[in-house]
């Protein structure tokens, strides 16, 4: 008997504890309009993620207010918009490549100057002492000017690969949103969306499936890579159209693995950019001929080669 009032003693204390507990986080559950313990840790933990994704930006925001000469953020964003992204990852190909020359440049003054230093060494005190002084001192401006030359194209790659990926990240989002938007007309809404994985490394493009679940490219089926390649295709070619000359979009057998539904939605999306540029579908399929029609509303030009 005594166990069991000991016990109940107990459990009524963990119980007046447990209300004074309570007591005290509702004040925090009615700040985050909140009905549970766990919605009040997912509330904080959805702040806590907040605040470090806006530290980010405000940090990203700072070091391009650093780096941009006093131009202004506007000034800065429309520059580098402007530029022709593949010309700059070739000048940084360049660039790199001019760099591993002047590094074997430095190691081979480097190596010059340590044999002319062990010579002048040998002959000291002797006629050919002035000789071996003089080589040393050419072999010292001629490093000179490949040190000057290393530290000149080290300082280009290193702005020039900031400038690459900083165009890169200000492209990213609005290729993706287009593409993703494609990918969804393209499998007929099996999929709602793409997203990238920020954890990954290399970043990982997943696909949204519409009952919530989600998969990598790697499991994606056959067609549906299809599709999904076809839909960041179409999305960079429409960005591309914005700013350039319109060239001809030529595919060459591109449904073989699509089935007649997600076929019909593949000629609708083509029928679209047909409107802004020339598109051109080969295939060896005649029942797709049936399809395209359909799907363009008869507009589609057939020949038969």
């Amino acid at each position: 008997m005594a166990a069991i009032g000991s016990s109940k003693a107990k459990l009524v204390a963990t119980q007046q504890k447990e209300a004074v507990q309570a007591a005290a986080i509702r004040p925090l559950q009615d700040f985050a309009k909140v009905e549970t313990v766990q919605d009040l840790r997912a509330a904080i933990a959805a702040a806590d993620a907040y605040r470090a994704v806006d530290k980010r930006a405000r940090d990203a925001h700072e070091a391009v207010r650093n780096i941009s000469d006093g131009l202004p953020l506007e000034q800065v964003t429309q520059e580098v918009a402007g530029e022709d992204l593949t010309q700059l990852a070739a000048l940084l190909e360049e660039t790199g490549n001019a760099l591993l020359e002047a590094e074997t440049m430095r190691e081979t003054h480097v190596a010059a100057r340590t044999m002319a230093a062990e010579i002048f060494h040998h002959i000291a005190g002797q006629d050919d002492a002035a000789k071996a002084e003089a080589s040393r001192q050419d072999a010292l401006l001629v490093m000179g000017d490949a040190v000057d030359e290393y530290v000149g194209i080290t300082l280009g790659a290193k702005l020039l690969k900031w400038a690459v990926d900083r165009d890169s990240k200000e492209k990213q989002e609005p290729l993706l949103k287009l593409a993703s938007e494609l990918f969804v007309r393209l499998t007929r809404g099996a999929y709602v969306k793409l997203s990238v994985d920020p954890e990954a490394d290399p970043p990982v493009l997943i696909a949204h499936r519409a009952d919530g679940t989600f998969v990598a490219i790697g499991g994606l089926s056959t067609g549906t890579e299809d599709q999904l390649f076809l839909a960041l295709r179409l999305a960079a070619l429409q960005q591309h159209l914005t700013s350039a000359t319109p060239l001809p979009f030529l595919a060459d057998d591109i449904f073989i693995n699509w089935d007649k539904q997600r076929c019909g939605a593949g000629f609708e999306v083509l029928a679209e950019l047909a409107t802004k540029t020339q598109v051109i579908v080969l295939t060896h399929a005649e029942d797709l001929i049936l399809v395209a029609q359909r799907a363009t509303g008869g507009c589609a030009q057939i020949q038969v080669l």
